[in-house]
This record gives C-alpha cells, sequence and structure tokens, in this order.
C-alpha cells in the first residue's frame, strides 16, 4: 500500500509540469532533509502561490499549456527527495512562487529557476537543478533578548469543567473562566489543582474537542499537559516535524485515522500556517506527523464538529467575508457557504471593517461564532450554521 502512495504521490508532483519541455523544467531535490536530527520520511506539497502569497488557481506553463492551482506532491524517502517543477522566470504570470506548508514560513515563495537563483540552482547544458538544502528560507534575523523574571501569579483552577477547553494554556494565573474569555491564562508546566468539576475531552480519555493546547506559536517546542488525579500534569514538549509555527489549533482525539491509518484512535491536528490550514496526526499528542493541506487555503481557523460534520469558518485573504467549509473527514474540506458573515453586515456601533479569526461554540441548538475584527470582537448566532444575525460587540 505505501508503495502505492508513493507512486501516486511522485506522480501527483508530475502533472503541473507535464505539458512543459524539458528544458523549461527544473528539478528541486534534496539528499539531505531532516527531521528532529534523522532523516525525514513523508509527503512534500508545492503550491502554486503569487509572491504575496494568494493561492493561484491556475497559470500558463513555459512554453504553452495550463496547469491548475492543485498543490505538487513528492513523498520524501530518508531524507531523499526529486521532484520537478515549471522554471517560474518562464511562467505566466512571470516569477510565480510555490509554497512548502510542511517548511513552515520561511518556505511560502520559493522560485526554482534557471537564472537568477544561483544561490541554490546550479545549470549544467540544458538541465537545472535546485538543491533544497542550499536555499536560505526567507525569515528575518532574529535576536534573543530576555528580560527580568514578573511575579508570579495565582495558579488555582476554581471551576474544572469546560467543553471545548479553549485558551488554557496560553500564559500565566487564571481561572477557567478568564482563560476562556482570553484574559488571563495557564503557565505551561505548573500543577494546578482543581477544585471539583471534570474534565470533558480527550484529556480524561473520553473522544472530544479541546484546542488550543498548542498555543505557543510554534509547532515544535509547545508545552502538552494532560490531568492527572485532580492535577494538570506536564507530560511532554510537542515534536512536530518541518513545522515551523502552528497557529488558531484544533486537536480531536478519535477514530478514523487517516495517516495512522493503524490506530483506532489516534489525535487529529488542524493548524494555521500563514495564508493555508493544514492537518497533522498523532499516536501520543507529543510525536506529530504533518499531513497535506485541508484545502483551506485563507486566513486562520479553528476546526468545530456537529455530529459527523468538521466544520471551519475561515475568513478570505481581504478579511472582507468569513467562508463556511465542511468535511466528513477533518482534513478534506469543501466551501459549503461563501460569506456567512461580511464586512458589510457589522453594525456601525461594532466600528469594525475587517473579519479574522472565528472560534464557534453550540449552546442548545444554537451555533455561536466570535469573529475578530480590528480591535475588537463581535458575536454572531445561527441555528442552521449558515445565516448569521449579529448579537454584541463583546470585547470593544
Amino acid at each position: 500500500m505505501k508503495s502505492v502512495l508513493r507512486i501516486a504521490a511522485m506522480t501527483i508532483g508530475l502533472l503541473c509540469c507535464a505539458a512543459a519541455l524539458p528544458a523549461q523544467t527544473v528539478t528541486v531535490m534534496s539528499n539531505n532533509l531532516q527531521s528532529g536530527g534523522a532523516p525525514f520520511t513523508g509527503m512534500l506539497s508545492f503550491i502554486p502561490v503569487t509572491s504575496s502569497g494568494v493561492a493561484l488557481q491556475g497559470y500558463q506553463l513555459p512554453g504553452g499549456g495550463v496547469a491548475t492551482g492543485a498543490p505538487s506532491s513528492v513523498y520524501a524517502q530518508a531524507g531523499v527527495f526529486s521532484i520537478a517543477l515549471p522554471d517560474t522566470a518562464l511562467t505566466a504570470p512571470k516569477n510565480i512562487c510555490f509554497r512548502v506548508p510542511q517548511l513552515g514560513v520561511g518556505y511560502q515563495c520559493i522560485q526554482p529557476s534557471a537564472t537568477g537563483q544561483s544561490s541554490w540552482c546550479t545549470t549544467v547544458g540544458s538541465v537545472t537543478t535546485c538543491d533544497l538544502g542550499k536555499y536560505v528560507p526567507n525569515l528575518p534575523f532574529v535576536t534573543m533578548q530576555v528580560g527580568p523574571p514578573g511575579p508570579a501569579g495565582p495558579n488555582t483552577i476554581t471551576s474544572g469543567t469546560s467543553t471545548p477547553i479553549v485558551g488554557l494554556l496560553k500564559g500565566a494565573g487564571g481561572t477557567v473562566a478568564q482563560a476562556v474569555a482570553g484574559t488571563d491564562y495557564v503557565a505551561p508546566g505548573t500543577d494546578l489543582p482543581l477544585s471539583g468539576g471534570t474534565l470533558a475531552g480527550p484529556l480524561n480519555g473520553v473522544t472530544g474537542q479541546f484546542s488550543n493546547y498548542m498555543e505557543a506559536g510554534a509547532g515544535s517546542g509547545a508545552t502538552v499537559v494532560t490531568p492527572g488525579q485532580g492535577v494538570w500534569k506536564r507530560i511532554g514538549v510537542v515534536t512536530y516535524p518541518l513545522v515551523n509555527q502552528a497557529q488558531e489549533s484544533t486537536v480531536w482525539y478519535e477514530g478514523g485515522c487517516l495517516i495512522l491509518t493503524t490506530l483506532a484512535n489516534c489525535f487529529k491536528h488542524t493548524y494555521s500556517e500563514g495564508l493555508g490550514i493544514d492537518y497533522g496526526e498523532s499516536s501520543d499528542g507529543i510525536v506529530w506527523t504533518p499531513g497535506v493541506s485541508t484545502g483551506v487555503n485563507q486566513r486562520p481557523s479553528r476546526e468545530f464538529k456537529i455530529g459527523s460534520t468538521y466544520y471551519l469558518f475561515a475568513a478570505n485573504t481581504a478579511q472582507t467575508q468569513i467562508d463556511e467549509f465542511t468535511s466528513t473527514n477533518g482534513e478534506n474540506y469543501t466551501l459549503a457557504y461563501a460569506g456567512v458573515i461580511t464586512a458589510a453586515m457589522i453594525p456601525s456601533a461594532w466600528g469594525g471593517t475587517q473579519l479574522d479569526n472565528a472560534s464557534a461554540v453550540m449552546v442548545g441548538s444554537t451555533l455561536y461564532l466570535a469573529v475578530d475584527m480590528e480591535f475588537n470582537s463581535g458575536l454572531w448566532s445561527s441555528t442552521d450554521y449558515h445565516t448569521f444575525t449579529p448579537v454584541a460587540d463583546i470585547m470593544p
């Protein structure tokens, strides 16, 4: 089965380039792709985008022919892969980019070409080879700054029941109610005695949802916790190969694993990386296997599930509307309704014109969406999950 998948993946990787002449394609490769200090094995996706990160629906290949905006994918085996891509200096529009979501924010716009890319691409005769190991990721220089320690905050949770648990592990101190509201948080790694109640969701071995347990701004290095006998305990540090930044996380523990298919149940994770929402799985919630794009190449969003249907409410890149996407497996999404909330629907008293991160919660038969705007957030409600009305300006 694995051999069939690898052959299929390599075939997909060649589809976008089939119409281009050999001299008008370049070979992108690596002989030493690492993950956690070991050779990487898994899928890589090359998604055609503009230089500003907007996904292309289609483009003209060098020498004529049309390619769709579908990703070109290749299976890396023990750190080695090779894939043919169009010479981006010869496409129309000229100088398109390829985003590689598995490699993170530094690989949002790679432009393999026989011209202008001498730092990582070499040409011998009519054959151009681009070694991804020599590509310098487009990341700002970071200076480490260490400030004085701040005062210790309270660590007691006054109420222990919450489903889903949202934003509980971001910072320091506070109650569950405050953490859910986003005003006060609990320090990762701190033992926190509970004063009664139960924790619904996978943290007590029951399938369900808990959101943002890795909301540290990084796919690797965030803290994972699980409750002991009435106490939150740190159990490990997240290892996420090739993922530099996982934001707006949603994690489920349930059956129907799509990557780790031998498991009866697994942790499923949707997360945002730039303008795109991706999917991964884990057997223990610590070591993760990244998957592929969910097909939603829009602003960050958190996943939500009603019955057997998964939902994503994501803002478009212009931040003028919230679109509704649905899925039957939590990985492959399609657009169900466009513009379920638009900027024109925002009450003037709220003072917002842009829409962003949407978080959902069910109360009875009503679905509520908390949607960010420039300087505040608005609460919207719906009973059919796509016809929304404004409720309140909840964070003026």
